[in-house]
């Protein structure tokens, strides 16, 4: 349920003895509460604030889960509707596609690459950018608006008998139907390359 009165109806509700609990989000200008009630339904209150767009229909949370696969959960009930096995390993990162067709999912053991087919709800591609004793760790993961290239920040480590060699900070093109990386860019010197920094690419996909 999504309103643009939160403070009156959080007050409405409490002043009825109906129990209600605050949720954590990503971004402080909108709150969101969760009630459950005695037929055991569970409410989500989402404050709605201006060019936000209600959803239609149910709302999905696809989440990595132990041991390699993807929960795809109702969010209006919180229920499990589909559990898909991954094919490198374990979830990292879950990208959503612009046109909300497919998922792109990097795995931890071997950095791999999966995509996932949501009509299907099965993986349909899946690689890894790991090769012998070169392995790449990925992070600040983006699409391109036509789902083809994947932009991230990447550290590459070489293993040694005695040791392992890490690589600068680089930015990394990977074109996910060839299954390679196209291009790379160095990391700007004196900046910090921060592992959990996110990226977005511009509307027309020509900039990050």
């Amino acid at each position: 349920y999504y309103t643009k009165d939160m403070d009156n109806l959080i007050q409405e509700l409490e002043q009825a003895g109906i129990s209600i609990r605050e949720m954590k989000t990503p971004d402080k200008m909108i709150r969101r509460y969760l009630i459950s009630t005695e037929e055991g339904h569970i409410i989500s209150l989402v404050s709605f604030v201006d060019g936000f767009t209600r959803p239609a229909g149910k709302t999905m949370l696809y989440v990595g889960a132990w041991p390699g696969k993807i929960l795809a959960i109702e969010e209006g009930s919180y229920t499990i509707q589909k559990e898909i096995p991954l094919k490198t390993g374990s979830g990292r990162n879950v990208l959503l596609s612009q046109d909300k067709k497919k998922l792109i999912v990097t795995t931890m053991k071997d950095s791999g690459i999966e995509t996932i087919d949501l009509a299907k709800g099965e993986v349909v591609d899946a690689w890894t950018l790991n090769q012998g004793n070169r392995m790449v760790r990925l992070s600040g993961l983006a699409l391109d608006p036509s789902g083809n290239l994947l932009y991230a920040l990447t550290t590459t480590a070489v293993k040694k008998i005695d040791r392992f060699e890490i690589g600068k900070p680089e930015f990394m093109v990977i074109d996910l139907a060839q299954k390679k990386v196209v291009k790379t860019v160095p990391f700007p010197a004196g900046e910090i390359a921060l592992p959990r920094g996110q990226f977005r690419v511009s509307p027309d996909g020509k900039s990050l």
